[in-house]
Formats: structure tokens, sequence, C-alpha cells
């Protein structure tokens, strides 16, 4: 699979992992930043990094390449951000490290690993 390929997949896989649920209580990505539950503090517009970084990584990977400020920045925020987001789940409720995995959603999980191959993988072009 080529780099073009690989990115117009996984830029939609991060967009649409937003939407599905994040924690098996329910609750999306999109839920924690806009909806009832949403949170108060301006972090919450952190979460709003993964679909934004999707976006622009599937636009740029269908414009032949041309990505705003680069393709490998992009590829590294979404990582970045599913580890800010991991590292305050562990600092506001201390969970162990079975109850957070078997906590997490569809969604979350989606994000993570395209977030991981993103940030890791180099195919050819």
């Amino acid at each position: 699979m080529n780099r073009k390929s690989l990115t117009i997949l996984l830029g939609a896989a991060l967009v649409a992992g937003f939407f599905l649920p994040f924690f098996k209580g329910g609750g999306s990505g999109f839920d924690a930043v806009f909806g009832p539950m949403a949170m108060k503090s301006a972090e919450k517009y952190i979460w709003l990094l993964l679909p934004v970084s999707g976006a622009v990584l599937l636009l740029g990977a269908l414009s032949r390449g041309n990505y705003f400020l680069g393709r490998s920045i992009w590829a590294w925020i979404p990582f970045l951000t599913i580890i800010f987001i991991l590292v305050r789940i562990f600092m506001t409720t201390k969970p162990q490290m079975l109850t957070l995995v078997k906590g997490l959603g569809v969604g979350f999980w989606i994000c993570f690993i395209a977030a991981l191959v993103l940030a890791f993988a180099d195919p050819k072009r």
C-alpha cells in the first residue's frame, strides 16, 4: 500500500473514530467536546485535534500530497493527542490498567491504531 492510500484510509479512520463511542458507557469524542456532558475546561479543544488532523491528512492526500505545514506534523498530532488523553485519564481517575482497557470503546481503539500507524509507518511513495 502506498503512502497516499494509507493516509486516506487512516485519515478517514481518525475522523470516523472520533464520532464512535470512546468509552463503553457511551459517549463519543464529539460528546466529550460538544455533548450534554461536555468538559468545562479548555482541554476539550485538544480532543478536536483528532478529527481536524484526520481531515487535513485526508484532504492533503486527495490533493496530490499538498499538506498544510507538512504531512509529518499532522501524522504525529493524533498520536500525541491520544497519549495526552490517556495521561489525563490516569491523572484524574487513577484506574487499574485492566479496568481502563475494558472501559475504552471502539472509537478510541480505531483512533489509537490509526494514530499509531500514521506516526510510525513510513510506506513507500
